[in-house]
C-alpha cells in the first residue's frame, strides 16, 4: 500500500498544480506520516511563504490522524497561518482523537481568550467530550455557560452536556439539564439512563428505561441497553436482567456488536449466574479477546475454576489470542483449584507472550504457587522481580504465613523495603496469630496506631484475632470497643476470641449483643464460632437456636458449620440430634464430620456405633486420619475390646500407611492395660520407634496399680521420671 501511495504521489507532485488535498486526505487515512511530511515539504516550496488556510487545515487534519501532535502544533502554531474556527477545532480534533483531553480544554479556554467567534456546535461538543473522559466538573460547568450564551442547542449538545455531567459524577445536574429539554429523543433518554446508572442510581436508571419504552413509546438503541444492562448488573437483579435481555432479543440487537453481550455476561456474572452469562457468549457471532476474558472471569468469580480453565484452552484453537487479562484470570483459576501443574504450563505461556515481566503478573504468580503450596518458586518468582511493590511483599508474607512458615512471614516483613500498607499489617498480624507471637503483635499494634492507619476494620479485625489467639481478652476487647464501624467479622473475631480462650459464656453474651445492637447479620464462620461456645458451655438450648438460625438463613449446613453443630450436640449429650445431622449431611461429609460423630459415641461409650461408623467411612472412600484412629482407640480401651484396638492399630498402619505418633501408641497401651495384658502393653512401650514420653509410663503404671502389681508399676514410675 505504501509503494502505491509513493508512486502517486511522486506523480500527482509532478503536475504543474499538485492535487495537494487528495494527497494529505489519502495520507491521513492511510497513517502515512512519512509520505504526508514529504507532501508537506512540497507545499512549502511551492507556495513559498504565501499563506494557504485550506491547505494549513488538511495539514492538521493529517498529522493529527498519524498522532503527530508535535507536526501539527507546529503547522498551528505557524505565524504564516491563518486559524480560523475550522482551524481550532481541527487541532482540538488531534488531541481529542490522540487522548490529550486536557490540552483540548486548554486550548478551546485559549481560543475563547482570543476572542473566537463561535459559529456551531462542533467545537462544544469535542470539549464537552474531553470534559466527560476527564471527569472534570468545573470546566465543564463553565463551558455549559458558554454553550447557554452562544445559543446553539442540538440534540447532540443536549445529550453531551448530560453525558459530561454523568460522568464528573452530578447526576442531579444531568437531570436538570434533561429537565429542561421540551422534545426528548432515544439520545437523550439513553443519555440520562447512562447519568444515573454509572453514579449508582440503578432504580431511577430502570425507572427512566420504562418510561422511555412504555411512555414515550420509543425504541431503545444499543447505548440505551448498555446503561440499562449496568444498572441491572449494580442492583444484582437476575429477573430484570433476564426481562431486558428478552428485550434485546426481541429487537434483534444482540448482533450489534460485542459490547452489549460483553455487558449482558458481566450482569450475568455479577447476579450470579454463569449459565445464562454462557448462553449470550455461545450466542454471540463476532466474540472480541474482551468477551473471552469477560466469560472466563465469569466463571473464577463463581468458584467453576474447571469451566474458567477449559475456556482458557478453547481460545487458542479458535483463532483468539490472549492478553495480560486472560492470563491473570487463569492463573487465578489455577490459584482456586491448586492446580500446580496447569499454573505451571500458564507461566510458560505467559513468559513467552513477554508478560512475566509486569509487576501485576508476578504478584499473581506468587499467590498461584502459593496457594499450590510451591513456596520455592513462589519464592523464586518473588526474589527474580526487579520492581516489587507491596502487593508484591504481601504476596509473600501471606504464601508464607498460609503454608505452615509464619516465623519467615514476619521475617519477610522486617526486611521490607516499600511502605507498608493496611494488607501488610493484616498479614503479619495473621503470622504472628499462627506462632502466639505476643510481643511480636503488640509492635505492630503500635506501628498502625502511629502511621496512622488505625482505626480500619481489616487490621482491627486482624489484632483482635491476634490477641485472643494469645489469650490476651482484654487487649482484645479494648480493640473491639474502640472501633466505631464493626462488620461481621469483627463481631465473630471478638466472639471467637472468647470461645477459644474458655470464656464461652461470655461469647455468648456478646453474640446476644450483636443480635440486639448492631444491623450485622452472622455468617457461617460467626454460627461455627457460636457453635463451639455452645459446646463448651454445653449449651444445648442455645445451640439448637444457632441449627435454626444457620436453616433460616439458608446457609449450607455442611463442612465448618455442619462439623460444628454435630460436635456441639454430641458435646451437649443429645446423640440423637448428632446423628440425625451426620446423616443429613451424607453427601457432603469430610473426615473432620466422621471423627466428629466418632467420637461422640466414644465419649458416651459407645464403642460398638464408633467401630460401625469407622467401617462405614473406610466403604464410602474416606480416608481417616489421625484423630480419627485416636478417637476410635479411646473407644476401645474405654470398652475393653482388646482385639478392636489392635484392629484398629493395625488398619492404620497397613492399610492407610500411617505412621503412628505417641498418642496412639499410648492410646494403644491403654487398651492393652486395661484389659489386663501387662506383658505385651510392657512390651510395645519398650518397642515403640521412638523415645517413650512420659505419659506412656504414667499409663502402664495405671494399669499396673489396677493390677496390684506395685512392683513392676514403681519401675514404670521410675522410668517414666528419668
Amino acid at each position: 500500500m505504501s509503494s502505491d501511495l509513493d508512486a502517486e504521489i511522486a506523480t500527482r507532485l509532478s503536475h504543474r498544480s499538485p492535487d495537494y488535498v487528495h494527497l494529505l486526505r489519502r495520507c491521513g487515512e492511510e497513517r502515512a506520516l512519512s509520505q504526508g511530511k514529504r507532501v508537506h515539504g512540497h507545499i512549502r516550496s511551492f507556495y513559498r511563504g504565501k499563506r494557504v488556510a485550506f491547505l494549513a487545515n488538511l495539514l492538521l487534519e493529517m498529522y493529527g490522524k498519524c498522532g503527530s501532535l508535535s507536526d501539527a502544533r507546529q503547522v498551528f502554531d505557524d505565524s504564516l497561518f491563518h486559524r480560523n474556527l475550522f482551524s481550532w477545532g481541527l487541532m482540538m480534533n488531534a488531541y481529542a482523537k490522540n487522548g490529550h483531553c486536557k490540552e483540548v480544554v486548554r486550548l478551546y479556554w485559549e481560543m475563547s481568550n482570543q476572542g473566537v467567534k463561535m459559529e456551531n456546535s462542533v467545537v462544544f461538543l469535542l470539549v464537552l467530550g474531553a470534559c466527560s473522559k476527564l471527569g472534570s466538573f468545573k470546566p465543564g460547568k463553565s463551558l455549559h455557560s458558554h454553550v447557554l450564551e452562544s445559543g446553539f442547542f442540538s440534540d447532540s449538545l443536549h445529550s453531551a452536556l448530560i453525558t459530561m455531567y454523568g460522568r464528573c459524577g452530578s447526576a442531579e445536574e444531568a437531570r436538570r439539564e434533561f429537565d429542561r429539554i421540551a422534545t426528548k429523543n432515544v439520545v437523550t433518554w439513553s443519555a440520562m439512563l447512562g447519568a444515573y446508572a454509572r453514579n449508582g442510581h440503578s432504580r431511577q436508571a430502570v425507572e427512566i428505561y420504562r418510561r422511555m419504552v412504555h411512555e414515550e413509546k420509543l425504541e431503545p438503541s444499543e447505548v440505551t441497553y448498555l446503561g440499562v444492562v449496568e444498572a441491572c448488573a449494580s442492583l444484582r437483579s437476575l429477573d430484570l436482567g433476564r426481562e431486558i435481555h428478552r428485550s434485546i432479543e426481541a429487537a434483534g440487537r444482540l448482533e450489534i456488536g460485542a459490547a452489549l453481550g460483553n455487558a449482558l455476561i458481566g450482569m450475568y456474572s455479577k447476579c450470579r449466574s454463569c449459565d445464562d452469562a454462557w448462553r449470550v457468549f455461545e450466542s454471540m457471532k463476532n466474540k472480541t479477546v474482551f468477551s473471552w476474558n469477560c466469560m472466563i472471569s465469569a466463571f473464577t468469580q463463581q468458584g467453576q475454576n474447571r469451566r474458567a480453565l477449559q475456556l482458557y484452552h478453547r481460545m487458542e484453537p479458535e483463532g483468539m489470542k490472549r492478553n495480560l487479562v486472560t492470563f491473570l484470570s487463569a492463573l487465578t483459576a489455577c490459584s482456586a483449584l491448586q492446580d500446580l501443574a496447569q499454573g505451571k504450563a500458564i507461566h510458560a505461556r505467559v513468559a513467552d507472550a513477554g508478560y512475566d515481566a509486569q509487576v501485576v503478573v508476578r504478584n499473581a504468580l506468587v499467590h498461584m504457587y502459593s496457594k499450590c503450596g510451591d513456596l520455592d518458586a513462589a519464592r523464586d518468582v518473588f526474589d527474580n522481580t526487579v520492581e516489587r511493590s507491596e502487593v508484591s511483599w504481601n504476596s509473600i508474607m501471606a504464601a508464607y504465613a498460609q503454608n505452615g512458615r509464619a516465623a519467615e512471614a514476619l521475617e519477610l516483613y522486617r526486611k521490607m523495603d516499600v511502605q507498608p500498607d493496611c494488607i501488610t499489617f493484616t498479614t503479619a498480624l495473621d503470622a504472628c496469630s499462627r506462632l502466639r507471637a505476643l510481643d511480636q503483635g503488640r509492635e505492630i499494634h503500635q506501628r498502625l496506631v502511629s502511621s496512622g492507619l488505625m482505626p480500619d476494620a481489616a487490621t482491627g479485625n486482624a489484632l483482635i484475632t491476634m490477641y485472643g489467639r494469645c489469650c490476651c481478652l482484654d487487649e482484645a476487647r479494648a480493640v473491639f470497643d474502640a472501633m466505631e464501624a464493626r462488620d461481621v467479622v469483627t463481631w465473630t473475631a471478638i466472639i471467637a476470641a472468647y470461645s477459644q480462650s474458655g470464656d464461652a459464656r461470655q461469647a455468648l453474651e456478646i453474640y446476644a449483643r450483636m443480635r440486639a445492637e448492631s444491623s450485622v447479620k452472622p455468617n457461617e464462620i460467626t454460627l461455627v464460632a457460636i457453635a463451639d461456645a455452645c459446646c463448651a458451655a454445653k449449651d444445648l438450648v442455645q445451640g439448637r437456636l444457632v441449627h435454626s438460625r444457620a436453616i433460616s438463613s439458608k446457609f449450607q449446613i455442611h463442612g465448618s458449620l455442619g462439623n460444628a453443630l454435630v460436635n456441639m450436640y454430641a458435646s451437649c449429650g443429645s446423640l440423637v440430634e448428632a446423628r440425625k445431622l451426620f446423616d443429613e449431611m451424607r453427601d457432603h461429609r469430610d473426615v473432620i464430620c466422621w471423627s466428629s460423630m466418632i467420637a461422640a459415641y466414644a465419649r458416651h461409650g459407645h464403642a460398638a456405633e464408633a467401630l460401625n461408623l469407622l467401617s462405614e467411612l473406610c466403604l464410602e472412600g474416606v480416608e481417616p486420619d489421625h484423630i480419627t484412629f485416636i478417637t476410635i482407640l479411646f473407644a476401645c480401651s474405654h470398652a475393653g475390646l482388646v482385639a478392636e484396638g489392635r484392629y484398629v492399630f493395625a488398619l492404620m498402619v497397613e492399610d492407610y500407611c500411617g505412621c503412628p505418633d505417641a498418642q496412639h501408641y499410648q492410646c494403644l497401651v491403654d487398651v492393652l492395660g486395661r484389659a489386663g495384658w501387662m506383658p505385651l502393653a510392657e512390651e510395645l512401650v519398650k518397642s515403640m520407634p521412638f523415645e517413650p514420653e512420659c505419659a506412656a509410663w504414667m499409663t502402664l503404671l495405671g494399669s499396673y496399680n489396677v493390677c496390684g502389681d506395685y512392683q513392676r508399676g514403681r519401675q514404670a514410675a521410675e522410668l517414666g521420671l528419668c
